[in-house]
């Protein structure tokens, strides 16, 4: 997750630990990964450079993510890996 604003990535955090776990308290929450888990797992940023490096990285990135990173930051990321 992402936001130039540190405040605003923790209100966001919070709100989305919050909506975590009431879906799973109400038996809605996809997957088997607990609730604590899953909003352990969640990585914010506020270098939007660092957030897509972070991001392809970690392979989970698309081809707007590459495209994105190579034309504003000149990440040099090979697009062939993408479809």
């Amino acid at each position: 997750m992402y936001d130039a604003d540190q405040n605003q990535v923790n209100l966001a955090l919070e709100a989305i630990a919050a909506e975590v776990r009431d879906l799973s308290e109400g038996g809605l929450l996809r997957g088997s990964v607990p609730a604590e888990e899953q909003i352990r797992l969640i990585r914010a940023a506020t270098d939007l450079e660092d957030c897509i490096k972070v991001r392809m990285s970690e392979g989970s990135g698309s081809i707007i993510v590459a495209r994105v990173g190579s034309a504003i930051f000149g990440l040099g990321l090979s697009l062939e890996n993408f479809p």
